[in-house]
């Protein structure tokens, strides 16, 4: 199905047998937020707005009078649809226009990890609100685009159409809330440490790697003339070269995450946000 709001297919989030401690403590970022809007809407009627594979939907489950779930890629619907039929949660397939659902339908809309991946961002807004009740909550989290990038860089995942400040979230949320609260997530031990050494890591290689890719534009040049005078035989010997890799048949080893990782170092603050690993707003309609 095509989509006029969102990138059709992106990553299935992993909330299992993670490769690193790395990766785990990236996933217990996202799963903070669900704890923190199972903490503020219990009892509510709720929609998970991008649930991916509906392991976020499934602690809302919990505590939520009513859930809904929606997303636009049709792997991650699927995934979602057989971990949640068990609960009897509705998922649907979006589209990115008009969702499903009835005006005023929700006491309170969670969507996160998503706002970065949409390219007309005051409809998503708009059509979140719509499907909100007078006085109900909206819920986003999104990366910290000061944390991971370089000034004036793009964004190093894919799948990001841009990366926000705190300052320019709330902004864009202002265009259709009347009530923004933006907030920075931190926090006090190893989880940090870990995921600030990740986007730092990713945030370098990205710059080095465009670095590399201007420099290459401005040698083509001298590297055609230079492979015209190579002889065929010596330009075969070079290509084999690159082709050889590391030969081992050894297994891939199933990695067992810290057990000193959890959610309970991760919190929310309102100062010093741009230092923050990531942002939540809240938004009322």
């Amino acid at each position: 199905m095509s989509s006029p709001a969102f990138t059709v297919e992106h990553p299935l989030i992993v909330d299992q047998d993670f490769e690193s401690d790395e990766e785990y403590a990236s996933y217990l970022i996202h799963k903070r937020a669900y704890e923190e809007a199972m903490r503020r809407f219990a009892g509510l009627a709720l929609c998970d707005w991008g649930c991916n594979t509906g392991y976020g939907t499934e602690l809302l489950a919990d505590v939520a009078r009513t859930i809904k779930a929606i997303d636009v890629s049709p792997r991650a619907v699927q995934v979602a649809r057989e971990r949640l039929a068990p609960r009897g949660i509705e998922v649907t397939l979006y589209d990115g226009g008009r969702s499903p659902f009835a005006d005023a339908e929700f006491d309170a809309v969670v969507s996160f990890q998503v706002i970065e991946h949409v390219p007309d961002i005051p409809a998503y807004l708009r059509e979140i609100a719509r499907v909100l009740k007078p006085g109900g909550t909206a819920m986003f989290t999104t990366p910290n685009g000061v944390l991971r990038l370089h000034p004036g860089q793009k964004p190093w995942n894919p799948h990001h159409l841009r990366e926000f400040s705190a300052a320019e979230l709330g902004t864009a949320l202002r265009g259709v809330f009347p009530h923004v609260e933006v907030y920075g997530m931190f926090g006090s031990g190893e989880v940090d440490a870990l995921e600030r050494a990740r986007v730092t890591r990713a945030r370098d290689s990205a710059e080095a790697a465009a670095a590399r890719a201007r420099a290459l534009e401005r040698q083509a040049a001298i590297n055609d003339a230079l492979k015209a005078l190579i002889p065929g035989a010596a330009l075969a010997w070079l290509r084999r070269l690159r082709q050889r890799g590391p030969q081992t048949g050894a297994p891939a080893r199933r990695h067992v995450v810290s057990p000193r990782l959890g959610t309970g170092e991760l919190g929310y603050v309102t100062e010093n946000l741009d230092a923050s690993l990531d942002l939540m707003a809240l938004c009322r309609t």
